[in-house]
């Protein structure tokens, strides 16, 4: 077991830290719709698949309730009933509003895009699943599915990115798309992406503050709303 303060910090250590307020900015909040888990992944993985069998990261103790780090120490027990306790009141909640959202904007609009938003460190984890073999990590990583992101999508984001200076990689280190399994490969309206920012480009690693001295936050704040804008105007 580790302490408490080992705890907090095994959760900054994962934590997609600052982006909410990255991605989602309070003067755009009347434009769009936000599913924020307000919790850590280590407490709860919404980004895990609920059935151990099916997720591959649950053999190392890191599935929707994690009981290992990423040093491979043990943090925690869970018995089952607390395992199912804390699903149903934060994993299960946290993707039914997404649905319902979901179900909601596609009653009402032509098309409905998601975009699954995230932060990687330029260091890769411990964990081999999580490693990057590819050298130097990209400043963007772009996550796709073959049904939800079309190839038109992935190019404009792409490029958007990569004019504005950075380095851009395709399901490297991460793939794939969030979409609500109600709505998976079955809703053609429904469009999802993945982006994931390189922490070393808005925050300091170290002390998990906001580079905000030479504006590095803002400039990427301000790169992911210009990107948004465009998207919502027709790619």
């Amino acid at each position: 077991m580790i302490s408490a303060n080992e705890l907090l910090k095994e959760a900054e250590h994962f934590g997609d830290l600052h982006t909410e307020e990255l991605f989602y900015p309070n003067e755009q909040r009347c434009r769009h719709r936000a599913v924020v888990a307000g919790f850590s992944r280590v407490f709860c993985d919404v980004e895990r698949y609920v059935d151990d069998e099916a997720e591959g990261m649950a053999r190392f103790g890191m599935g929707a309730t994690y009981t290992h780090n990423d040093d491979g120490e043990q943090i925690r027990d869970i018995s089952n009933a607390l395992r199912e306790e804390i699903l149903s009141e934060y994993y299960r909640p946290h993707h039914k509003k997404l649905e319902l959202h979901v179900q909601e904007c596609l009653e009402s609009k032509e098309e409905v895009l998601i975009v699954d938003c995230h932060s990687f460190p330029d260091v890769p984890f411990n964990n081999s699943i999580l490693s990057f073999s590819g050298g130097t990590r990209p400043d963007i990583c772009i996550g796709t599915d073959e049904y939800h992101t079309s190839k038109k999508l992935t190019g404009f984001v792409v490029e958007y990115f990569k004019s504005k200076g950075y380095s851009v990689s395709i399901n490297t280190p991460y793939s794939g798309s969030m979409v609500p399994l109600k709505y998976y490969r079955s809703s053609p309206k429904l469009s999802s992406i993945m982006i994931e920012i390189n922490r070393k480009l808005y925050m300091n690693e170290t002390t998990k503050e906001k580079l905000e001295g030479g504006g590095e936050f803002k400039r990427m704040q301000g790169a992911i709303q210009e990107l948004f804008l465009k998207i919502g105007k027709g790619t």
